[in-house]
């Protein structure tokens, strides 16, 4: 679930066998609404994030953890 996002095929299809950290930085500068549009998919977009390094696994524990806050945060 953590890899998991729902996007257009045609942005699939762009983004296929590149590297985060070669897309993220271009669609952060054309979109002025880019962080919120991560926030809203639970995507880690702070300088610590593992889409800027390219790093999967940190990438993966990040989103988790953005995962269950919000699951903690609809049941408590």
């Amino acid at each position: 679930i953590s890899n998991f996002a729902f996007i257009p095929n045609e942005l699939n299809h762009e983004i296929t066998n590149k590297k985060p950290s070669m897309y993220f930085p271009v669609y952060r500068k054309e979109n002025k609404n880019f962080d919120k549009a991560l926030e809203s998919h639970f995507i880690p977009h702070h300088q610590e994030s593992g889409i800027w390094s390219d790093n999967y696994e940190l990438f993966i524990r990040q989103r988790t953890e953005l995962f269950l806050g919000e699951i903690d945060k609809l049941i408590n």
